[in-house]
């Protein structure tokens, strides 16, 4: 059997988190999260926790539209 000699693709992932302007600071990103598929356990992390208001993830600098979350109040 032949292994391949191509690397894996990864790619960089980012979570921002708005809070409120009652949090300092009210919207934070994380750092970047190389992987080759979302960080999903992380996400649902900040969207368990009940002060973020909304979050989104971006891959590449850009928004995933399967991972965006909205508090309603």
């Amino acid at each position: 059997m032949r292994q391949s000699t191509q690397p894996k693709r990864v790619r960089g992932y980012r979570i921002h988190i708005f809070r409120g302007a009652a949090y300092q600071p009210p919207s934070l990103t994380t750092p970047i999260l190389w992987r080759d598929s979302p960080p999903v356990i992380e996400w649902q992390r900040v969207i368990d926790d009940p002060a973020t208001l909304q979050a989104w993830m971006l891959r590449s600098g850009r928004k995933m539209l399967h991972f965006q979350f909205r508090r309603n109040v």
